[in-house]
């Protein structure tokens, strides 16, 4: 995580409701902060300048100058767009070996950070909650879509939140006490997501939290949180590392929902021949 994220997240409890707004944006794209004045900032978080000079005084920087000038420095020695424009063209044969070796160190990256208790206690808790939810928005609903696909195999009860037509309303008003919901936070993050989880919480909703770097500000009010890295120098984000971790929690989950877990596989096999589907 770079230091300015750490920075945002470390004071983000202690921000109001206006300055976390500009917290939010910059979370999502940091490189917010280099390419924009303080007004064209503020704007773009729908706050007044007086609050962005409140906010960068929260981070420790007595004007919005200094901290772009912190930032600037931090990202020019790491930035994909830097590196790209630094480096020269590579060699095909190259290229596809890099890339390999970026994918492989964001898979290690992701697995490299799980605490194996975690693991088994979100596991179990995914198996034995009345029902578990999926939910993400923009790209973050593609990895929602996916692990709940993953579930819906071995199961009961399970919802993607939410569908084509559908409101979040209608399906975070299903949730209760008991029930688990599992978020799934890549940026970039839409701005209701935070009243989304809260909902979920005052509800008494277990929250299991996949994210990557840019969303951990989100975790907060989770009981788990698995945080997985997405950056790297071939500018598009890698998502090799989400997919893998929601497919290792489906497969572990599986692994202990036991005996009922391959009955209720083996009841939809059952019925996919009946239906002939497949």
């Amino acid at each position: 995580m770079s230091k300015f994220r750490q920075r945002i997240i470390s004071t983000y409890e202690g921000l109001t409701r206006r300055e976390r707004q500009i917290a939010d944006v910059l979370m999502d794209d940091p490189k917010l902060m280099l390419m924009n004045s303080a007004s064209d900032l503020a704007a773009m978080a729908e706050v007044s300048n007086s609050t962005v000079t409140r906010f960068v005084k929260n981070l420790g920087f007595e004007t919005y100058d200094a901290l772009r000038r912190d930032t600037r420095d931090e990202f020019s020695q790491g930035s994909p767009l830097s590196l790209m424009q630094q480096r020269e063209e590579l060699k095909q044969a190259d290229l596809i070996t890099n890339f390999a070796q970026q994918e492989a160190m964001i898979l290690q990256g992701a697995f490299g950070g799980l605490d194996q208790d975690v693991l088994d206690e979100a596991a179990m808790a995914l198996v034995s909650a009345p029902q578990v939810g999926f939910f993400g928005m923009r790209n973050s609903h593609f990895f929602a879509s996916y692990a709940h696909w993953q579930f819906v195999q071995f199961r009961r009860g399970t919802r993607l939140i939410s569908g084509a037509g559908e409101t979040s309303a209608e399906h975070l008003a299903g949730f209760q006490k008991g029930d688990l919901v599992v978020i799934v936070g890549v940026r970039r993050i839409v701005g209701k997501m935070r009243a989304c989880i809260d909902i979920l919480a005052d509800a008494g909703v277990d929250i299991l939290l996949v994210a990557d770097t840019s969303s951990l500000h989100l975790a907060q009010r989770a009981r788990w949180t698995l945080a997985c890295p997405v950056e790297n120098e071939f500018i598009f984000d890698s998502y090799s590392g989400i997919l893998g971790i929601l497919r290792l929690l489906a497969f572990t989950a599986l692994q202990k929902s036991g005996d009922d877990g391959l009955a209720y596989m083996a009841s939809i096999e059952g019925h996919h021949s009946r239906l002939n589907e497949l």
